[in-house]
């Protein structure tokens, strides 16, 4: 009888051992964001926080772009834990949608003549640092540029669009010095494979996201 206890209890502890040395594996902090599948986070089954994105389209895209890339935006942020909320705003309507107690993030697609002299030639958008005390973050993605490097390498434009919208958006939450060697956050777009992969956040920056906007939120409801 004693022994019969003893192999259940040897049991049950291999059991335990094998189930917790899986779980390591499975869960390693992420160091290359280039991958499908990127390191699992709280968030996968459950958004710990939202953001409200307001896109004002003065390119006129095709419909089906934009809603391409909003999937990819979409996906991106909410492996970081985070959902989208999006609205489609008139172009020179400045409060749409907009609620006092969140911060505002607000994505201009220029159209070509708006795009002259604005950055550099490769750049392909860029963000206005957002202040602590600020409501709202601009950034600018400039489409033409984008549509042309798609047809260069025969990737869907609204692929690229969802990358370059995540990659300016998590500018304004990491900081303007937030390049990554890997990922989502690398300073020149990695093209390569974009037409099946996605880039996303690392481990570290899908938790400072999260931390930044709980900080805004905790900011807000105290003015």
């Amino acid at each position: 009888m004693k022994l019969a206890r003893c192999k259940v209890v040897l049991l049950a502890v291999s059991i335990w051992i094998t189930a917790a040395f899986a779980q390591l594996l499975e869960n390693p902090e992420m160091s290359n964001a280039a991958t499908k599948k990127p390191a699992r986070t709280q968030s996968d089954n459950k958004a710990q926080a939202t953001i409200r994105l307001r896109v004002y389209d003065f390119a006129h895209l095709d419909p089906a772009v934009l809603a391409d890339a909003k999937k990819v935006t979409t996906e991106i942020f909410r492996k970081a834990g985070v959902e989208t909320v999006w609205l489609d705003c008139p172009a020179y309507q400045a409060d749409c949608g907009e609620e006092p107690e969140r911060l505002q993030f607000m994505l201009r697609i220029l159209s070509p003549p708006m795009e002259k002299e604005m950055v550099a030639e490769d750049a392909l958008g860029f963000a206005i640092p957002c202040r602590e005390d600020d409501r709202g973050c601009l950034f600018y993605i400039l489409y033409s540029r984008i549509s042309a490097l798609a047809a260069e390498h025969n990737i869907g434009p609204g692929r690229i669009l969802g990358h370059v919208m995540a990659h300016e958006i998590g500018h304004a939450l990491l900081g303007p010095d937030a390049h990554d060697p890997y990922g989502l956050m690398q300073a020149k777009l990695s093209i390569s494979g974009l037409d099946w992969r996605t880039l996303y956040f690392t481990f570290a920056q899908s938790r400072r996201i999260q931390t930044e906007l709980a900080r805004n939120r905790a900011a807000n409801r105290t003015r």
